[in-house]
């Protein structure tokens, strides 16, 4: 399993992929540490759903 800290270095590019992430909490997307995630299980998902689509467009799966 990707940690949630690989998807701060994570390069989109896939535009469907792109929107997946932007939707999860600031915290988990990297950009602000001091952010309290109300729904630490819904960020997690739109992120694996983000590294998959990616990977899709990619061709690796």
């Amino acid at each position: 399993m990707t940690k949630i800290d690989d998807f701060q270095k994570f390069v989109f590019t896939s535009s469907e992929a792109y929107n997946e992430w932007s939707k999860a909490c600031s915290f988990h997307r990297g950009r602000d540490k001091n952010h309290s995630c109300g729904n630490q299980k819904a960020c997690e998902k739109r992120l694996r759903i983000a590294h998959s689509l990616e990977l899709a467009h990619r061709g690796w799966i």
